[in-house]
């Protein structure tokens, strides 16, 4: 594997888990349920958040789960279906077992840690330029969902690690 990518992968290792490490009592106050950056993600905020974004978790839900018809032939949907994978044990069983509270911008954070070296990859061999396959549509199809998810994500990752942090950069 290319040294580069190994380097990538220790650096999202190390951030995650100072993630986790850092955040400690941080978190000790109340927070309401929602899918703004601080407050709670879970099934009443998916319920009530904008139709647009529901429509979207679903979109992005069958593009990554359709991931799993590549991970037998393609390391990228590996990468990308690990990635997946991982986020979901970190941020619906890791956190909680912590006692972390799931903010929407935990969870963005999480998307950004494990979805990283997989849409890497990516951009790196563009195999969605390779031809007219299945596996070329899926994977320029889940490079685009993920950039467009980053979009949003990185912002509520950096009020989240601002928040967890106490730095107090942005306010909130």
């Amino acid at each position: 594997m290319d040294m580069k990518i190994m380097r990538f992968i220790k650096l999202l290792i190390l951030a995650g888990s100072l993630m986790f490490c850092s955040i400690g009592g941080a978190l000790a106050e109340a927070y309401s349920s929602g899918h703004q950056p601080l407050e709670i993600w879970d099934g009443p905020a998916m319920e009530t958040a904008p139709l647009w974004l529901q429509y979207w978790l679903y979109f992005m839900t069958a593009v990554l789960a359709a991931g799993l018809l590549f991970v037998w032939r393609h390391a990228l949907a590996r990468w990308i279906v690990g990635g997946t994978i991982l986020m979901i044990f970190l941020v619906g069983f890791v956190a909680p077992w912590f006692g972390i509270p799931v903010l929407a911008g935990l969870a963005s954070l999480a998307h950004v840690i494990c979805w990283s070296p997989g849409v890497y990859l990516a951009l790196k061999q563009r195999p969605f330029f390779s031809g007219f396959s299945p596996f070329a549509i899926w994977s320029g199809l889940v490079t685009l969902v993920i950039l467009i998810s980053f979009i949003f994500d990185i912002p509520d990752s950096l009020i989240y690690l601002d928040h967890v942090s106490g730095l107090g950069v942005f306010g909130a």
